[in-house]
């Protein structure tokens, strides 16, 4: 539960801080792109760490499980 908080935050700071700022022209629409980009990159690869989380549990589903060990 605690990667699944840390990806909801990370991606709700990042929009909170963000989106006010390309829509007050602080920002180009590139950089907001770009930024956009990263901040979905970190949350994958965040995401990602689930897979280890629960194969070293015990807990991950049989398809999980041969996906992380073949």
């Amino acid at each position: 539960m605690r990667i699944i908080r840390q990806n909801f935050h990370w991606a709700l700071g990042y929009n909170a801080i963000a989106l006010p700022m390309a829509f007050t022209g602080l920002i180009g629409p590139w950089e907001a792109a770009i930024g956009m980009a990263a901040s979905s990159f970190v949350v994958v690869l965040n995401a990602l760490r689930l897979l280890s989380v629960a194969a070293e549990g015990g807990i991950a589903p049989e398809s999980v499980q041969v996906a992380v060990n073949p």
